[in-house]
């Protein structure tokens, strides 16, 4: 009975060195596959507020949705990146004119940043699809219909109506807004030249 316990008791210590040579050897393999086991990851780049990029303004539709896309990420960067940096060119609403001055590139981003970083949040929708009116290889006119909602603290205002926008493609590939005009829509004088014009 003795001897049972003996070997029984060197058993056990066979079977605790296996258990610890496993171990050492699962972290040698562990190190050694490892570069540098102490380095600190690369940051991922963050989700919000970043560059949308200029591969949506490939074609004049997709320069639109780049549009609509500034608006979720409240971006006035890749806002900004849609329109031509020479001759830009914005004709209010008639109900608004005696608001506007020249307007120019920078009024533009001047806005949409004031908006953006301004309210709750804004809700940018067309509510019809564009009508062509005009098309070339490196030109188009495009008309929309549009409904904005702009959510603050205590209050939600709407402005709905029709932009006329004249599209070019520059020498890089990439297309530009070059003019907007913007008109009333029936039942509603609050128009997008009204956002710009209580937001510049």
């Amino acid at each position: 009975m003795r001897g049972f316990a003996v070997d029984y008791r060197h058993l056990m210590m066979y079977f605790d060195r296996m258990r610890r040579s496993w171990i050492i050897l699962v972290l040698v393999l562990a190190v050694v596959r490892c570069t540098n086991p102490f380095s600190v990851r690369s940051p991922e780049p963050p989700t919000t507020g970043q560059n949308i990029g200029f591969n949506l303004q490939a074609n004049p539709d997709s320069l639109l949705s780049k549009i609509a896309l500034a608006f979720v990420n409240s971006n006035a960067e890749s806002y900004i990146e849609c329109f031509a940096e020479d001759g830009f060119s914005y004709l209010p609403s008639p109900n608004e004119a005696n608001r506007f001055g020249d307007w120019d590139l920078l009024s533009e981003k001047r806005y949409f940043e004031q908006l953006v970083l301004g309210v709750e949040d804004v809700t940018f929708s067309r509510t019809a699809e564009p009508s062509r009116l005009l098309e070339t290889p490196s030109s188009a006119e495009l008309s929309f219909r549009y409904s904005i909602a702009v959510k603050s603290t205590s209050k939600t205002e709407r402005y709905q109506g029709e932009s006329l926008l004249r599209m070019d493609q520059a020498g890089s590939g990439f297309w530009h807004i070059t003019s907007w005009q913007d008109f009333s829509a029936e039942g509603s004088d609050s128009t997008w030249s009204t956002l710009r014009a209580n937001y510049r």
